[in-house]
């Protein structure tokens, strides 16, 4: 297309042509930009799923169970975890023990 237009119009809408081709190259940079970020983000995303260990649930038993068994039998990290329970006037402090399987950020 820019070989049909005769280089006088091109020279007397300079800033015309000029924008267009900022916007342009700032569309395409921008594109560039995104991709890289997303294929960026969902990589350490993956690495953040397998390399770490989150603690999703927690639970209370009145029994003690095998946690070695539970752990094997649904292929799963369990850690025993002990809380106190301190009350004060009307409001109730809870305590827990230390981490220690899990990844503390």
């Amino acid at each position: 297309m820019l070989k049909k237009i005769p280089l006088r119009i091109i020279l007397r809408n300079k800033s015309q042509f000029l924008g267009i081709i900022l916007l342009v190259f700032f569309a395409s940079f921008t594109y560039a930009l995104f991709s890289i970020m997303s294929s960026n983000i969902d990589s350490n995303y993956k690495r953040f799923i397998e390399d770490y260990k989150q603690e999703t649930f927690h639970f209370i038993t009145l029994n003690p169970i095998n946690i070695e068994e539970i752990s094997q039998k649904y292929s799963i990290d369990l850690e025993e975890r002990f809380s106190l329970d301190y009350e004060v006037e009307d409001k109730i402090i809870r305590f827990y023990s230390l981490l220690w399987i899990r990844n503390i950020l």
